[in-house]
């Protein structure tokens, strides 16, 4: 019983009771009024349960601004401002520190004129898209979405001295209303900025709260970006797109990168950098490393370049790097070798926006998986140590059986050979075998007979370390193999190693691009630092047949 009605029963029946119960009765309604109306203004106010039309196979687009870096990202400061904006990526947000502005002052005036930054991909159309905005001013901040150039974007903005909240669309330079209420923002205060555009219709959320909403007819494509117009000290982090791909998404492997952590650092940077620019159009769902991140496990300056290069990917990409024989082994010791992970898992955990779903051990980054969705795939990063012994294959039989509808992918450093067979099928006296550091660890034949082959769902495998070139005008050694599991499944299995290329790796980067509809997985190897293909037929080819259906 509210309070209201208490006090109804039990004071007097008087005038001036009745009085003061009406004044508080109006009082509590007005409460409950504000409280609706600022519900948007206050993250712990939003209660608000939606049904809402999804973003069908979509492809994730993140940037939590923890590595303090912009890459990818790039600024307008748009036409008719006067000054110039300054954006910088500090203490893990993004800031726009200058009031630049443009245009007239007064609100009727929709056109204003302000800064942006901007990044994505021109061809995103359905999306659902994110970031948290705060300002400790009182002019006009927000996002622009469907951008293409200066001309042609759609702009959600709210301005606090103005009092209100906006959604236009610019079209060959032509500006038009499509929403705007009589509400602006309280300055200093936390903003979850959502935008969901769905076919025509396009659904504003401040805070979980829908605020919002229009009909976008025709429909745009285009980036994302943030916005201000004359508000100085403003952040904005924590941004996310949720951007449709029927068609494609893509899986990035970088193979060894030993030798750039130990004499070529800034091949390694321009890999994770062409990684970051280009993951919406290439629409990356997750980097994988093969492991032998550095040469010498016990080289403090070789896992301090290691970290400057995968730095770029910390908070934009999803990665899994594996543990290969040189992070973990001291090599100039004699069989039977023992491991030890101290500085690769200081490593992985120097990582802000390092995840994983779960792992063998607490503490331990070598056995781990994660689990994603891209382009209406299901699928995990299965990630297995150097020779994975018998107890770790036993865990990783238990998780992947616990996620029957996933497709898995098995990330580890040693497991196919450029023969095209299975590590320890031929040749068992290779003194780089897993086995012959230690017998109790696992070649790749003994992966594939004790694990791979008897769990359905293990559908892909990827590793390096391998060093026995094809041939000697082909100085790499890769291979692929496609063998049906006990279940009947096809597994695809690549091998992906360029350090053997005179000088080191070269920088090549594989990149699996995934067509789920036709089931091809096409796969390219580009070097960014070279600016530069490998297109023979062990470097560009396809897998066919896929099955990345429903399972």
């Amino acid at each position: 019983m509210s309070f209201v009605a208490r006090a109804a029963r039990t004071w007097p029946a008087t005038r001036w009771s009745r009085i003061v119960i009406t004044l508080l009765a109006a009082l509590v309604a007005l409460t409950v009024l504000t409280l609706a109306q600022d519900a948007s203004a206050s993250p712990e106010l939003s209660t608000a349960r939606l049904v809402e039309e999804q973003v069908p196979n979509p492809v994730e687009f993140i940037d939590t601004f923890n590595n303090n870096k912009l890459t990818g990202w790039s600024h307008i400061d748009q036409q008719g401002t006067t000054g110039a904006s300054r954006w910088a990526a500090s203490n893990r947000v993004v800031r726009q520190t200058r009031g630049i502005y443009g245009g007239a002052t007064s609100r009727a005036t929709i056109g204003k004129p302000g800064t942006v930054l901007v990044s994505g991909d021109p061809a995103w159309a359905n999306i659902d898209y994110s970031v948290t905005a705060s300002t400790s001013d009182n002019d006009g901040i927000g996002v622009v979405f469907h951008y293409q150039d200066e001309n042609n974007y759609e702009r959600f903005s709210m301005d606090s001295q103005r009092h209100y909240r906006r959604l236009v669309k610019k079209v060959d330079g032509t500006f038009t209303t499509l929403a705007e209420t009589d509400a602006g923002y309280r300055p200093g205060t936390r903003y979850r900025i959502r935008v969901m555009s769905v076919g025509s219709s396009i659904s504003i959320y401040l805070n979980g709260s829908l605020v919002m909403q229009a009909v976008d007819d025709p429909p745009a494509t285009g980036k994302v970006g943030l916005y201000t117009w004359g508000s100085s000290s403003t952040t904005f982090d924590g941004v996310k797109v949720q951007a449709q791909s029927d068609d494609f998404f893509t899986i990035a492997v970088v193979p060894d990168t030993q030798f750039e952590s130990a004499r070529s650092p800034g091949v390694l940077v321009a890999q994770t950098k062409w990684l970051v620019t280009h993951r919406a159009t290439e629409r990356i769902a997750m980097v994988m490393q093969e492991g032998d991140i550095v040469n010498d496990m016990r080289s403090t300056t070789q896992w301090a370049n290691a970290r400057s290069g995968f730095a770029y990917l910390d908070g934009k990409v999803p990665f899994v790097a594996a543990a290969g024989n040189h992070d973990e082994e001291i090599l100039s010791r004699p069989p039977p070798r023992f491991k030890y992970p101290g500085r690769y898992n200081d490593f992985i955990d120097s990582f802000a926006d390092y995840n994983d779903t779960g792992r063998y051990r607490t503490g331990d980054y070598r056995n781990t998986y994660r689990l994603f969705s891209a382009g209406g795939v299901d699928m995990m990063v299965l990630n297995l140590d150097f020779g994975a012994r018998d107890d770790v294959l036993a865990w990783a039989g238990g998780v992947v059986d616990r996620y029957p509808h996933r497709h898995v992918m098995l990330l580890t450093h040693d497991y196919l050979g450029t023969d095209g067979n299975l590590r320890g099928t031929t040749n068992p006296d290779d003194g780089t075998l897993p086995h012959n550091h230690n017998p109790a660890w696992n070649d790749g034949v003994q992966m594939w007979e004790k694990f791979v082959r008897r769990h359905a769902n293990v559908q892909f495998t990827f590793n390096g370390h391998v060093i026995q070139t094809l041939s000697p005008d082909k100085p790499w050694s890769v291979a692929r193999l496609v063998s049906p599991n006990d279940a009947g499944r096809s597994v695809y299995q690549t091998l992906t190693n360029y350090q053997t290329f005179e000088g080191g790796s070269q920088g090549y980067l594989r990149l699996f691009r995934f067509q789920r509809a036709p089931g091809v997985v096409q796969v390219r190897t580009y070097s960014p630092s070279l600016d530069a293909s490998l297109t023979d037929d062990g470097n560009q080819f396809s897998y066919t047949s896929v099955d990345l259906g429903a399972w």
